[in-house]
């Protein structure tokens, strides 16, 4: 019979090799995991393909701003009186040196024939200067009177005739205050605002009508200076105006403002615009198109093909049903027809995935439509 130490080493060895064999048994009868499936390939739709196409580049300014006449004019009084009468009203078109109010002219036709008194009275003293001074130019030759005393006479006639020539300046600003008191349009337009009534003493420069031209119109609009350098007067805009959705207006560059807003940092360019049929109102916003550049032959593709990673700009471009990342380096954009110039990374004719879903990537698959 072995000895008892032989005996404990052969069970061991025993329960070792059936707890072996179980195990293996029980992993023979458990279900082997599943493999995790193979993606299949993403399925497109037509709208989800763009094509990098050769065409025309154009490069546009947006402008807004509020569309004001060129000429706007303030009718003032320019006498002091009562407002006897009052013509023109808001909204009426007047032609130049068309009557619209008249003050009162009593008191300045007073002071006209005031005036005219004075000058003749001192006609009169003139006439007498002018009479003494004669007789005595003949009493001097004679040695009856003093070089003295022809002097003095001589005096009188010199002060008489500048008295009568400030006597005959006041007639002239008499007879034109009592013109002014008749108010007329200084040229063409339409009253815009009018400010006083019949019946109310005006002061001098007192406001009485507002006239504007609508013929000719001007906008201010911001550029920012970062794209001053490109524009230039006599260039064209397109502007769409509140009220005329479907009608474009072309306005000209003018003039551009020489210095930058300090708090915006924008320089201010006057674009002006023909009007003649007076259609568009002072006022009114609009909204143009300037062209800064227009170029043809330029590779360009959707905006919305373009992705980016940090720095980098790149497209899914379809290789053989196959997804590849293309990296590329982009130029203008052509904001009209949201499109981006490219200036390396494709060519012509390459289909490229636009509105990229997350979950693509590059060496996916891709079912392509049928035609």
């Amino acid at each position: 019979m072995p000895p008892p130490k032989i005996r404990r080493l052969v069970w061991g060895a025993a329960l070792l090799i059936c707890a072996v064999v179980a195990a293996f048994a029980l992993r023979r009868q458990q279900p082997a995991p599943a493999t995790a499936p193979v993606p299949g390939p993403i399925e497109l739709a037509a709208a989800d393909i763009a094509v990098a196409q050769l065409g025309q580049l154009r490069r546009e300014l947006t402008l807004t701003g509020r569309v004001q006449p060129v000429k706007q004019l303030i009718v003032k009084a320019r006498v002091a009186g009562e407002l006897r009468a009052v013509h023109g009203v808001a909204g009426q078109s007047v032609r130049a040196n068309q009557l619209l109010a008249e003050i009162d002219p009593r008191d300045l036709r007073a002071r006209i024939d005031e005036r005219r008194a004075a000058i003749e009275a001192e006609q009169a003293q003139l006439d007498m200067a002018h009479r003494n001074l004669e007789t005595n130019r003949a009493l001097h030759a004679q040695s009856f009177i003093s070089a003295n005393a022809l002097d003095t006479t001589e005096r009188q006639v010199s002060w008489h005739e500048a008295n009568l020539r400030s006597l005959r300046a006041q007639l002239a600003l008499a007879e034109n205050a009592a013109q002014d008191a008749v108010v007329r349009a200084p040229s063409a337009g339409q009253i815009a605002e009018r400010w006083a009534e019949a019946g109310e003493k005006v002061k001098l420069d007192q406001r009485l009508f507002s006239i504007v031209d609508l013929r000719r119109l001007e906008v201010e609009a911001e550029v920012p200076a970062s794209d001053i350098a490109r524009v230039q007067v006599g260039q064209s805009v397109a502007w769409q105006v509140e009220g005329f959705a479907a009608q474009d207006f072309r306005g000209t560059v003018e003039r551009i403002n020489p210095m930058t807003n300090a708090g915006s940092g924008s320089v201010v360019v006057y674009v002006g615009l023909d009007n003649p049929q007076q259609m568009i109102k002072g006022g009114s916003f609009a909204s143009g198109k300037l062209l800064l550049e227009s170029r043809a032959q330029v590779l360009t593709v959707p905006t919305d093909a373009i992705q980016r990673e940090g720095a980098a700009s790149y497209v899914l471009r379809l290789e053989a049903g196959v997804l590849r990342r293309r990296d590329l380096r982009l130029g203008e954009l052509d904001r009209a027809a949201d499109r981006v110039e490219v200036l390396s990374g494709l060519v012509a004719g390459d289909r490229v995935l636009r509105s990229v879903q997350a979950s693509w990537r590059d060496g996916q698959a891709v079912s392509l439509p049928r035609p």
